[in-house]
């Protein structure tokens, strides 16, 4: 009964040993694999803010140029309503004459009569 108890024991001691192992490479194939996961990772969201980045960028530039193009547009527009300012005056006081000219006229063609 002895010896079945040492077999028995004998044949733990291997099994736990042959399982430990055997957890021993499957914990290091899970890190490993753990591992190459991280790496894959990190690297897509590497890749992933490049891209980001880029695309900013390209925002960034086509923003900048329609900024440009606006501001042209609004100075081009501040100038023909600065001209026509200028002129309005000048129309203003010509239209004035024309008409107190033609009340004048009017006028004398009243006591002429």
């Amino acid at each position: 009964m002895e010896w079945f108890n040492q077999v028995d024991s004998t044949y733990r001691s291997d099994l736990r040993e042959i399982n430990e192992s055997n957890f021993a490479r499957f914990d290091a194939k899970l890190e490993q694999r753990f591992a190459e996961q991280d790496a894959w990772i990190e690297r897509r969201f590497a890749e992933a803010e490049v891209k980001m980045e880029r695309r900013f960028a390209e925002a960034d530039g086509r923003m900048e140029q329609r900024f440009a193009e606006f501001e042209v547009k609004i100075e081009q527009r501040f100038a023909a309503l600065e001209l026509r300012v200028e002129r309005s005056p000048k129309e203003q006081t010509r239209f004035l004459y024309v008409a107190l000219a033609a009340q004048v006229v009017l006028i004398l063609g009243l006591y002429t009569r």
